[in-house]
């Protein structure tokens, strides 16, 4: 049995430019989100089944005409699950074992070109160390997602924390300034055997325009609402110290500021600014997100005080991470502060005496936003 589903997105409310290595490293990630219009049921009948449901995706841009839509096709032996965070639709497939795997559809705006940090992020994820660009490219298939050609990454690996093989089918596509995650994850030998069924789910996806409509636009349901991150023009910057040494670049995707401390001995560290709406999955998940972007294994809840110390922000309790990879000998200095349902994201990168040379600095950079 086959269900289609459509999903409509609303145009942001706010725009945005962030963190990543790969982000989301986001990855990562992430990460973005804009309030949804309420999507209107269809009678579509797939193979006798007579319902289907519309859940929102972000628009691309403020200037795109019309909000996208996609539609997708159930598996059969796949179970719908709610929707809600970044995805805009989950899925679950058990084997007679009862082991789970489940899938994911996220769009995230302007991630072009950010395969390698996205990859080395799930590969961290499942305990697998980065690779550089040259491997990437013998890695990635090609396959056809909604009519266009994208990317499939297929790996598999132990997370630190467990100890069964665990795998990832990672699909990729870029359309229309908007990045479109499909990903599978569950047990190795599970989602090996739903790999061919995965393809063909990527291959009859679909996408549509929605009339225009000049109806202000309702709300859906809380457990529904997305929002996307602020940007400098639609959230109060803050102003900062700046030491005199740093060189201001233009923020990449996600990020609210830049810049790139001075070069000693041929090397130079990466300093950035991001806000994101909310949480953005909690501190565990952002902890591990960047250990995962430097070759470092995940932790669980039990270790964060371990990895993590507070930090006085001026009466604003914020969290510091200093993580040092002995494999890649890169330094991460990082500081989230939560702040009025926002969270607020510091990120120092180097090489480990570049980073260690700058921490100073870039805390005293923290500490004088206002």
């Amino acid at each position: 049995m086959s269900t289609t589903k459509t999903c409509g997105k609303l145009p942001p409310t706010i725009n945005y430019s962030m963190v990543h290595s790969n982000s989301l490293n986001l990855v990562v990630a992430v990460l973005a989100m804009a309030v949804f219009v309420g999507c209107k049921r269809d009678e579509v009948q797939v193979y006798d089944v007579p319902k289907e449901k519309e859940m929102p995706a972000m628009q691309a841009s403020p200037a795109a005409t019309g909000p996208a839509q996609i539609k997708w096709q159930t598996p059969v032996g796949w179970t719908e699950l709610p929707a809600g965070q970044m995805r805009v639709a989950s899925f679950s497939v058990k084997n007679k074992d009862n082991q789970e795997a489940q899938t994911s559809i996220i769009p995230l705006p302007n991630l072009a070109g950010k395969d390698l940090e996205n990859v080395n992020r799930w590969r961290g994820q499942i305990g697998l160390e980065p690779i550089n660009a040259s491997i990437l490219a013998t890695q990635k298939l090609t396959v056809t997602i909604a009519g266009m050609d994208g990317q499939l990454y297929d790996m598999a690996g132990t997370p630190p924390d467990q100890n069964q093989a665990t795998r990832i089918l990672g699909a990729i596509l870029n359309r229309e300034g908007m990045t479109w995650f499909i990903k599978m994850t569950g047990p190795d030998a599970l989602v090996a055997s739903q790999k061919s069924t995965f393809i063909d789910f990527l291959k009859n996806l679909s996408f549509a325009s929605a009339p225009q409509t000049n109806a202000t636009p309702t709300p859906r349901p809380t457990e529904q609402t997305m929002s996307a991150p602020a940007t400098e023009s639609s959230a109060a910057k803050p102003t900062w110290k700046t030491p005199e040494s740093w060189k201001q670049l233009s923020p990449g995707p996600m990020q609210v500021a830049k810049f790139q401390s001075a070069v000693e001995n041929g090397a130079s560290a990466e300093i950035t600014v991001a806000v994101f709406p909310g949480d953005v999955g909690g501190t565990l998940a952002n902890v591990n997100r960047w250990r995962g972007q430097i070759g470092m294994p995940a932790v669980q809840e039990a270790d964060l005080g371990k990895v993590t110390e507070p930090l006085d922000l001026g009466g604003n309790k914020a969290i510091l991470l200093d993580m040092i990879s002995e494999q890649t000998k890169t330094r991460m200095i990082a500081v989230i502060v939560p702040k009025a349902g926002q969270t607020w994201f510091y990120k120092l990168l180097g090489q480990d005496s570049t980073a260690g040379r700058e921490k100073d600095a870039f805390l005293k950079f923290v500490q004088s936003a206002q």
